[in-house]
C-alpha cells in the first residue's frame, strides 16, 4: 500500500487540509497526530488593597473632550 502524506490543522473541531489536494470520497484515510504539549493559562488573580478604604483612590474619571 502506497502512503501520501498531506498536512492540515485542525479548525472548529475538524480536519481541513492545507493546500488543495483532493481526496475521493470515502477514501481510507489514517490521522497520526504528533504529540503536542499544551500548557494551561496561567491565572493572575485580581489585585487586593491592604487598605480597603485607598479604594476611593482608584476611582474612575471620565474627562470628554470637545472636539
Amino acid at each position: 500500500m502506497a502512503i501520501t502524506t498531506y498536512e492540515g490543522k485542525v479548525e472548529n473541531r475538524r480536519i481541513k487540509r492545507l493546500g488543495a489536494q483532493r481526496l475521493p470520497e470515502h477514501a481510507p484515510v489514517h490521522v497520526v497526530v504528533p504529540e503536542i504539549t499544551t500548557t494551561r493559562p496561567r491565572r493572575v488573580g485580581s489585585p487586593r488593597l491592604v487598605n480597603p478604604e485607598e479604594a476611593k483612590m482608584f476611582k474612575k474619571r471620565i474627562i470628554r473632550k470637545n472636539s
